[in-house]
């Protein structure tokens, strides 16, 4: 479903996206990002997360010449939350370009402006994102968001036979750094080895299968701000994905799924990261499990650092099990987070607090 919005002015068009557009639009993306918006490529990419999306809502506006070129564009992406206990619909502030022909003019901000008017009147509560450094001052200086900190973000370095770590910022390029640091992590890890409890099991699941609702039915944290991760979102967001390379780990308690872990090897600081994608329990024996066998994934995935944005509900185990919180500074990517409040609902202010959030980096869909 897509929005009906259109205006003019005397050089351009303003009007709501179709999915007759992609086209044009992948064509800005790629003519200004100089990339695809997948890893490849675009079309596939752009089918699965706007017109594919569960909520089945296209929030996307045009600026376009009046001889035809698109000169702008600024989206967001319908997601179903948990707020305050009710599931509502809010959006995630997604692909920001203006063509490097048009820029200056004001078009990003006048795209937002009308695009957040439009979501309200269609019942959005709230946009929320994470806009990078370029970004972020527009955001929360012209479009009235407000910035929502610290992002718990945590490392933990794994020894991985073979691997160098002369390039993790801790540890540095000096042959004693590097056999400090070696020997830190071989310490660290075995200083806080865990077993998983006996009826506990693990299963890898290499197709999709219908667990999640019993999973998140079962999740007792639904007083956080989080998207709902039942059967339809966690099949949109992690199998149906063009390109994907999650490894998708549910774990069983006394034989019924209680938990998932979703993890993805990505090249950071020049050599393999395994990142935490998403993970959900509401038991803390499932909780240390994960957290167990997480070190043994990065180890036969030859990652020797581990990155998680941990929701703040579960700092404490990561910490206990070696993690350190990672400076700003030192992200893999300029990143901030923020929100901007379109309908009014009771309890507002609560998701200005980021102990209020439930967010992984599956929340972000570079990841």
């Amino acid at each position: 479903m897509s929005l009906n919005y259109y205006k003019e002015s005397e050089e351009f068009v303003f009007r709501s996206a179709t999915p007759e557009d992609m086209q044009g639009i992948i064509e800005l993306y790629e003519r200004n990002y100089k990339k695809p918006m997948g890893l490849t490529e675009s079309e596939k990419h752009f089918i699965w997360e706007y017109l594919n999306n569960p909520v089945n809502r296209l929030y996307i506006l045009l600026a376009i010449s009046k001889a035809g070129e698109f000169a702008a564009q600024y989206a967001v992406l319908p997601k179903y939350l948990i707020v305050g206990n009710q599931k509502v619909i809010c959006t995630l502030s997604q692909d920001t370009v203006t063509d490097e022909r048009f820029r200056g003019r004001g078009l990003f901000t006048f795209l937002a402006d009308e695009l957040y008017n439009e979501i309200q009147r269609d019942g959005v509560l709230f946009t929320y994102g994470f806009p990078n450094r370029n970004s972020a001052h527009g955001f929360f200086t012209k479009l009235k968001w407000r910035e929502v900190k610290p992002l718990n973000i945590m490392v933990k370095p794994v020894y991985c036979k073979g691997c160098d770590y002369s390039f993790f910022p801790y540890i540095g390029s000096h042959p004693l750094g590097r056999f400090i640091g070696k020997l830190a992590v071989v310490l660290h890890n075995s200083a806080f080895a865990k077993t998983a409890e006996k009826d506990v099991s693990i299963h890898e699941m290499n197709e999709f299968s219908p667990v999640f609702d019993e999973i998140w039915e079962r999740f007792r944290y639904k007083n956080l701000v989080m998207v709902i991760r039942d059967n339809q979102y966690i099949k949109w967001r992690f199998f149906d994905k063009p390109e994907n390379n999650y490894r998708t780990f549910i774990f069983y308690k006394s034989g019924r799924p209680a938990g998932y872990l979703i993890t993805s090897v990505i090249k950071k600081f020049g050599a393999s990261n395994l990142f935490v994608v998403d993970f959900v329990t509401s038991d803390s024996m499932i909780l240390k499990s994960m957290i167990a066998n997480i070190d043994q994934i990065a180890r036969e995935s030859s990652a020797p650092i581990i990155s998680v944005m941990v929701p703040s509900v579960y700092k404490k185990y990561f910490y206990l099990s070696g993690y350190v919180r990672l400076p700003q500074r030192l992200f893999p990517q300029d990143l901030y987070f923020g929100v901007r409040i379109h309908n009014d609902f009771e309890n507002a202010s609560a998701i200005y607090d980021m102990n209020n959030w439930y967010l992984t980096w599956s929340d972000i869909d570079v990841v």
